[in-house]
């Protein structure tokens, strides 16, 4: 199928899965879901947070966004300088003069 797991298959030892499939079968089917398995968080959204642009993996700042409303906008206006202390994109200057 389209899902990256199986949800149905091994429910009856969750606790085996892989976290990465426990976590998703538990927000998108609500099968193996294990006791504050969100409270626990798939990533720590305060770790590294002054520097999540530059710092944080793409799979961290979705997550993030949707579960602690942390890095959602496309670029981190507080940083001021760009990788290796260059300059800003001048795509992440015209966003961040605009908002």
């Amino acid at each position: 199928g389209c899902h990256p797991w199986d949800c149905g298959a091994g429910l009856s030892s969750t606790d085996s899965w892989p976290s990465a499939k426990r976590a998703w079968c538990c927000e998108n089917k609500g099968q193996g879901c294990i006791a504050n398995l969100l409270a626990s968080y798939l990533f720590d959204c305060e770790d590294g947070y002054d520097k999540w642009e530059m710092s944080w993996i793409l799979d961290k700042k979705i997550w993030c966004c949707k579960h602690q409303a942390r890095a959602c906008d496309p670029y981190d206006c507080s940083e001021t300088e760009g990788v290796g202390g260059m300059p800003w994109t001048s795509s992440k200057q015209v966003w961040c003069c605009s908002v």
